[in-house]
């Protein structure tokens, strides 16, 4: 039986349209790899620069924490005038 031109071109193989698509996911994937190094890269120097202030803020938040409590502590006037003007509570966990 003789092929012809028709049955050659009914019988293509997929390995050309299967390759490109592989490549194309191949190519994507590695395109979120670089999207996700880059990303993990920012967030190092944001948690290095965290870890380089979280000392000032700890002092800070101390502060303002015992001068709250001073405020609260008082019992003039002018102390309460403060404390209601500015809507300090104290925190009944510390």
């Amino acid at each position: 039986m003789k092929t012809t031109i028709n049955d050659s071109a009914r019988r293509h193989s997929p390995f050309w349209a299967l390759t490109a698509v592989f490549l194309t996911l191949v190519f994507l994937q590695g395109m979120d790899l670089i999207s996700l190094l880059e990303q993990r890269s920012r967030l190092q120097t944001t948690l290095a620069d965290f870890h380089k202030i979280m000392p000032q803020a700890v002092i800070i938040n101390k502060t303002v924490e015992n001068l709250g409590r001073d405020l609260l502590a008082m019992t003039n006037q002018e102390a309460r005038q403060i404390i209601a003007d500015f809507k300090i509570a104290g925190n009944p966990g510390k």
